[in-house]
C-alpha cells in the first residue's frame, strides 16, 4: 500500500508545482510620445508575440520578450509606433521552469517626418 500512496503523493506534488496564468500586463495610449502636433498615418491593427524561458529565476533570453513582441508588431506593417497598445502575458510554470508568451497588440502608425 505504501508504494501506491507514494505515487499518489508524487502526482499531487508534481501537479502542485505546475500552473498556468494569463493576464493583461499593460495598456498604453502609444509606444512613443504623441501630442496634438504629431502627424501620423494609421496602417491597421497588428500584433506580435515572443516567448521567454526562465529557470530558477534566470531568464534564458537576451532581450525582453515584451520588447521583442512590440518590435515584431510594429515591423509587421512597416510602422514606426503603435497606438492603443495592450500587452498580455501567459505563463506556464513547470516546477522551476517558467515559459512565458507575451503578445502586444495595437494599431500600427507611420509618423510624418
Amino acid at each position: 500500500m505504501f508504494p501506491f500512496a507514494a505515487r499518489v503523493l508524487g502526482v499531487v506534488v508534481a501537479l502542485g508545482l505546475t500552473g498556468c496564468l494569463a493576464l493583461p500586463v499593460a495598456i498604453a495610449p502609444s509606444t512613443v510620445p504623441i501630442t496634438s502636433q504629431t502627424s501620423f498615418t494609421k496602417l491597421g491593427q497588428t500584433s506580435g508575440s515572443s516567448f521567454g524561458v526562465v529557470i530558477l529565476g534566470y531568464p534564458l533570453t537576451e532581450q525582453s520578450p515584451m520588447k521583442t513582441a512590440r518590435d515584431r508588431a510594429i515591423t509587421s506593417l512597416n510602422g514606426d509606433a503603435l497606438i492603443g497598445v495592450t500587452v498580455e502575458q501567459r505563463s506556464l510554470v513547470l516546477g522551476f521552469v517558467q515559459i512565458m508568451q507575451t503578445t502586444v497588440e495595437g494599431e500600427a502608425v507611420k509618423l510624418a517626418k
